[in-house]
């Protein structure tokens, strides 16, 4: 045994004991004598990952593959030490660089594999697990892995069986379980995931993973109290577990507690200011926070922007799309809400009306699970792209290969957004719209799809990183459901007093909104008050409604609160059991007051200062309702009394609804499909005069 020999078997002794700091010692001394020695060196590597310097790890790892390139442990090392630094892209690549080193290799798949996954590159971790899978056809792990992956990328019903079939072969196994409650859960069978985790938790109460899984459960479930407590439980675990802080947001954002929320996610980003994540949920939580003026919403996209996006800018090579002003464009739709959502109900009119022969539409689909709104508008569309499982650089590549000309973002800050995406500007021009209403914050988002009442000129530009492009008269065209109810009678005429209501998400109802609409309340003493969302199911949420509606003087008794989650004839059927509708504010209803229009109720909206609190002013004037449109609070209080005095006047506005919507810019879906592509078009034309300068 040579000298070098000796001294590693020193290192490898004390590494064995986990003495990391006896090994580093001797790996220096004989990093001074050895300085090329790839074993040296990736050990280096392994120590300083081992305590916790992923960063210092970089170097020793980097020499070691410039010397020994195909050396499959330095780039797994690597890209592990890449992924705990917060580099998730740089992470992917390093696993793509490991695995293309020995492709059939089951034990490199399985490492890269696991890295992929810690990483959201959920594609390659499914090809990678399957290539494992093959080496070890009988491992239930692999199995059940393999299944929740193909579910969360969009084969649901092949991926839960497989899943299924796993945790069958292996009840006693806390990952094979777990793998196959989030199959469960893509599949939306969440009772049936928490019976899952339940039997798994007894054998293994303290698994961080099953925790995390059963707080996603539970608070699907609407039991948020008990979510709660499983999210402090790994609090009390890991102090600095960001994903259970961020877990905590999300049940505070359902429960209506926004500050809370916002200083739940806020937690969760100094735990981990490299995830991109909490610190874009806190943003979208801003929008529901009365006391965040617009200054303060804009501001706070644009740090996460700096922070998180701006970086991915400088690498964008030049395209190579032909600057052709007037050629048919391919224009690009990124979301992950291309099913049974809000978002789809003013995207399918354009899908269905926009004009083949000037723009071809390809819809990238983000989502984990379609139904038949997906169906349908995969019918719709020019192309269609699942890319729920991929990595940004993949949606990058994929989108740039397909001359993607105009890249529409329709999430903004909501589940399953692909900002990175846009940030690292995948097309030559990029617009936001529809699906969120505030600024992204993104300097490669080139405009923002609005119209004069909701972002009147002038008022409302500095508040957004993008440029704003107008459609008028209405920035929305919605599309009725073809199986909606008839429109009910008049609620009034069997309650015998007034109704108000609302149907929007709970945490919208901020303290502005509770004030305003105990305000009319208190103007319409005979009237009652409708409030039906989905977490109302949740006790807590109901006690704390109540409990603030008491502190304006609001009774319970005048307060009808109603669990959501029904099918959707019957949700709209519900809104025959109400005379008028109240718009929440700062965030303002889009989807529920389109649908309170079309059951025939009128909505009264207060409009705010920025494009958020505007949406229902824009809804209503494209309707010709713009006297529903209030200018402050004692504004709302008076056409309240007055509306509620007038049952005649309701009554009209009923029976005729239907017919004005018919008639109104709210639903003309080829007038809408041409704003649109004319939109596009001046988009794309000034792209081409700044390409040919």
């Amino acid at each position: 045994m040579n000298d070098l020999q000796q001294r590693l078997g020193g290192v490898h002794e004390r590494l064995r004991r986990a003495a990391w700091g006896e090994a580093e010692e001797l790996l220096r001394d004989l990093f001074r004598d050895h300085p090329n020695n790839v074993t040296v060196l990736y050990l280096l590597g392994v120590v300083a990952r081992a305590e916790n310097r992923p960063e210092e790890a970089l170097h020793p790892l980097e020499r070691a593959l410039a010397i020994e390139p195909r050396n499959t442990n330095a780039w797994l090392m690597y890209a592990g030490c890449l992924s705990a630094a917060g580099r998730s892209e740089q992470a992917v690549a390093a696993c793509e660089a490991a695995v293309g080193v020995d492709p059939e290799d089951a034990g490199v798949c399985r490492q890269a594999a696991d890295i992929f996954l810690q990483n959201s590159a959920k594609t390659a971790a499914l090809r990678c697990y399957q290539g494992a899978l093959d080496g070890e056809p009988d491992a239930p792990f692999l199995e059940a892995r393999t299944g929740r992956l193909l579910a969360e990328t969009g084969a649901v019903a092949d991926g839960l069986a497989r899943a299924e079939k796993a945790a069958a072969r292996a009840p006693a196994a806390p990952d094979v379980q777990a793998d196959y409650a989030r199959a469960l859960i893509v599949s939306g069978r969440f009772d049936d995931a928490e019976r899952v985790l339940d039997r798994a938790r007894a054998a293994a109460p303290d698994d961080r993973d099953l925790l995390h899984i059963h707080a996603k459960t539970l608070r699907q479930l609407q039991r948020l109290d008990e979510a709660e407590r499983t999210l402090r439980k790994l609090v009390a675990i890991d102090p600095r577990d960001a994903a259970a802080y961020r877990g905590l947001g999300m049940v505070e954002l359902n429960r209506g507690n926004i500050a809370l929320a916002i200083d739940a996610f806020g937690r969760a980003a100094t735990l981990q200011p490299r995830d991109s994540v909490a610190e874009s949920n806190a943003n979208m939580a801003l929008l529901y926070d009365d006391r965040a003026t617009p200054r303060d919403v804009a501001d706070a996209h644009r740090a996460w922007a700096r922070r998180h996006a701006d970086r991915y800018a400088a690498a964008a090579p030049p395209f190579a799309n032909p600057p052709d002003p007037d050629r048919r464009l391919k224009v690009g739709l990124v979301s992950a809400d291309l099913r049974t959502h809000s978002v789809t109900y003013f995207l399918e009119p354009l899908l269905e009306a926009h004009d083949g022969a000037a723009i071809e539409i390809t819809c990238f689909d983000s989502g984990t699970g379609g139904d038949e709104t997906t169906r349908r508008l995969q019918a719709l569309a020019d192309g269609w792209h699942n890319i729920a499982g991929a990595a940004d650089a993949e949606i990058v590549e994929l989108i740039r290969g397909l001359g993607i000309d105009v890249l529409v973002d329709l999430s903004g800050r909501t589940v399953g957004n692909r900002a990175l995406v846009f940030a690292a500007r995948a097309a030559p021009v990029q617009i936001a719209y529809l699906g969120y209403p505030a600024t992204t914050g993104l300097t490669t988002m080139d405009y923002r799809l609005t119209d004069a009442v909701a972002d009147p000129p002038g008022a409302t530009e500095a508040w957004h990183s993008e440029t704003l492009l107008r459609l008028e008269p209405c920035f929305l065209c919605y599309r009725p459901r073809a199986d909606a109810p008839p429109i009910a009678p008049p609620a009034m005429a069997a309650a015998g007093s007034p109704t108000f209501g609302s149907f929007n998400n709970t945490m919208k109802l901020s303290e502005t909104t509770i004030a305003l609409w105990s305000a009319v309340l208190g103007a319409v003493p005979a009237a009652r008050l409708v409030v039906k969302f989905g977490f109302l199911k949740a006790p807590e949420v109901r006690r704390s409604l109540i409990a603030r509606f008491a502190d304006h003087g609001i009774d319970a008794e005048r307060l009808d609160l109603r669990a959501g989650g029904d099918e959707p004839r019957t949700h709209l059927a519900a809104y025959g059991d109400i005379d008028i509708a109240l718009d929440p504010t700062p965030y303002n209803g889009t989807t529920t007051t389109c649908e309170a229009l079309w059951m025939g109720v009128p909505v009264l909206t207060v409009a705010g200062a920025a494009h958020v609190s505007r949406v229902g002013a824009s809804i209503l004037t494209a309707a010709g309702l713009p006297e529903l449109v209030c200018r402050d609070g004692p504004d709302l209080a008076r056409r309240a009394a007055e509306l509620a005095a007038a049952p005649e006047r309701l009554a009209e506005l009923r029976r005729t609804m239907r017919e004005r919507l018919d008639r109104s810019p709210l639903t003309a879906g080829p007038g809408f499909a041409r704003r649109f592509e004319g939109a596009v078009r001046t988009a794309w034309r000034a792209w081409c005069t700044r390409a040919e300068d």
